[in-house]
C-alpha cells in the first residue's frame, strides 16, 4: 500500500531481471504486457507460467465485464 508515512515495502517484479513494482499477477506493468501478449498469441498459456512460477495466480474472479460491455450476456430492464 502507498502513502504517505507509511514503510511497507512493495513487492517486486517475479522477472529476475527487473527491478520495477510488481502490479498485476507478481509483474510489473511491462513484463505482465509482455506475457499478455504471449497468452494472446497462443505462445503460452497463465497456467503454463503460473507452473513454472512465472506469475502469480489470478487473485480475482473473472467480472464478466468484458461480456456486459459488448452485450453478449442478457440485460434485464429492472421490472421486467
Amino acid at each position: 500500500m502507498r502513502g504517505i508515512g507509511t514503510m511497507v515495502e512493495e513487492a517486486r517484479c517475479l522477472n529476475p531481471q527487473c527491478r520495477r513494482i510488481a502490479e498485476t499477477r507478481g509483474l510489473c506493468n511491462s513484463c505482465y504486457a509482455t506475457a499478455r501478449e504471449l497468452v494472446s498469441s497462443k505462445r503460452t498459456t497463465w497456467e503454463r507460467l503460473e507452473a513454472e512460477a512465472k506469475v502469480a495466480p489470478r487473485k480475482y474472479k473473472a467480472s464478466g465485464a468484458k461480456e456486459w460491455l459488448m452485450g453478449i450476456r442478457g440485460i434485464k430492464k429492472k421490472g421486467t
